[in-house]
């Protein structure tokens, strides 16, 4: 009898969508491993920004698992009953928490302090739907390093670098064996010393018996750092004689950090849309986080649409707490950055078409610097933004710091861990990770979608 099994219900052969079930039969506990959004499965069926309209249509096309009482039925007064116990969530990434909204409100939530800033931020300016409510959500916060436990399960939490603040692996110890969960991570990035803590901690409790490992860049790796990334960019703006349009996460303050240096070098003024500037207000509350703060900081200027009704996030920020310094006086509006172009950095993100279908760009530069997220978190296709920088004459620019392992950091990494074996996930080559890592005598064994298999 297999007492603890794992089941990857949504990672194996693909990127995001991170859903994995550990049930430990030896402590009667089940719980899953990130519960994210499957875009493959929106790209499918989907034409942005149509959503789809029920659970069961997420069911009906496979974005979901279907197992009997997972999920939240908002017009019954009492939530089904259940076997899953809590979800474990490594970061706020939407392929990673996205589908948390839809979980039973008696399965219990854990995640990192500032995980849950991001996580709870995104969703407060959203539409309420079925998908975004988090209402009666019991969610529960960790520090790295701090252990605690889900029955008998110990799971003890240590922070990563990646490209969103907040991201955590898990070294979960059942009760036959150690499982180690990486999440998303780097060793290339502004905060390297994160992922060897968690590397090191494994190590002290010795050669795991399972690694569950992303290897979202096992096929193709960026080599580019951040700092790297500032100088590209800052040389390029140096000569852009029109408006300058950045693309990049709301959530990746440190490109964010890169884009402000870079304004500031350039002599222009750092334009932002609202909910970027509320998102990056909530992760000035994350005590690890360097400055700037976008509640003091005149110098950070707020785009406005003009629109007769203001936002959700322009709301958000008027009243926010602490309240931003001269919320009125930082606005900038389309007439301005058409005026003026040579003045301001205009930030957007996952190719924003209707920032450019408003500001009406006469030339410029559009600055790609994100990739990953038309993989994992955008629905807006690669193809439809060319089409709108060609209408709007702006020539594209790309410059990045992946906010994943690559391959030689990855195979570095698992030697040092030293697994039993390794089962490769978040990634869409699980056949070239095998081939690439075994070689250096490490176990490689590709899961399949939905297939349980045994820890020991």
């Amino acid at each position: 009898m297999m007492t603890v099994t794992i089941t990857v219900h949504g990672g194996a052969g693909e990127i995001g969508s991170s859903k994995i079930l550990i049930e430990d039969k030896g402590h009667d506990v089940k719980f899953f491993l990130d519960f994210g959004k499957n875009f493959e499965a929106m790209r499918q069926y989907y034409d942005f920004p149509v959503q789809p309209g029920s659970l069961d249509e997420l069911l009906r096309i496979g974005a979901t698992p279907d197992l009997p009482g997972l999920y939240h039925l908002p017009e019954s007064k009492e939530q089904p009953s259940t076997d899953i116990d809590a979800v474990l969530l490594s970061h706020a990434h939407t392929d990673h928490c996205g589908y948390i909204p839809l979980l039973n409100r008696s399965i219990q939530i854990h995640m990192g302090e500032c995980t849950r800033y991001v996580f709870e931020a995104r969703l407060q300016g959203s539409r309420k739907r079925f998908d975004t409510n988090i209402e009666g959500l019991e969610i529960k916060t960790f520090k790295t390093g701090k252990k605690f436990k889900i029955s008998g399960v110990e799971v003890q939490p240590v922070h990563v670098d990646h490209s969103i603040p907040g991201a955590y692996g898990f070294i979960i110890h059942c009760s036959e064996g150690t499982l180690v969960y990486t999440g998303d991570f780097r060793r290339h990035g502004t905060r390297p010393q994160l992922t060897q803590d968690f590397i090191d901690a494994i190590q002290e409790v010795g050669s795991p018996d399972v690694v569950l490992s992303e290897g979202t860049n096992i096929a193709k790796a960026e080599l580019t750092r951040e700092a790297e990334v500032r100088k590209q960019i800052e040389a390029t703006i140096e000569k852009c004689r029109g408006l300058a349009i950045v693309d990049f996460s709301e959530v990746d303050f440190d490109r964010f950090r890169t884009m402000y240096a870079v304004a500031k070098a350039t002599n222009r003024e750092l334009v932002i849309e609202p909910r970027r500037m509320w998102m990056l207000s909530t992760l000035n509350k994350c005590s690890s986080l360097a400055t700037p703060s976008i509640p003091k900081d005149r110098a950070i200027r707020r785009y406005d649409r003009e629109k007769k009704r203001r936002s959700t996030y322009e709301v958000l920020l008027s009243e926010s707490k602490p309240p931003l310094s001269d919320y009125e006086g930082r606005a900038v509006k389309s007439a301005e950055l058409r005026a003026k172009p040579r003045r301001y950095l205009l930030a957007t993100s996952f190719g924003s078409l209707s920032l450019i279908q408003h500001v009406k760009p006469a030339s410029g530069i559009y600055l790609l610097s994100a990739s990953e997220p038309f993989n994992e978190e955008s629905e807006i296709s690669f193809d439809k933004l060319l089409n709108w920088l060609t209408l709007s004459g702006l020539a594209m620019y790309t410059a990045h710091c992946s906010g994943h392992v690559d391959p030689l950091g990855l195979r570095q990494t698992l030697e040092e861990m030293k697994p039993k074996v390794v089962y490769p996930i978040h990634t869409e080559n699980p056949e070239l990770f095998k081939h690439f890592i075994e070689p250096s005598g490490i176990r490689v064994i590709v899961p399949k979608q939905s297939v349980p298999f045994k820890l020991k």
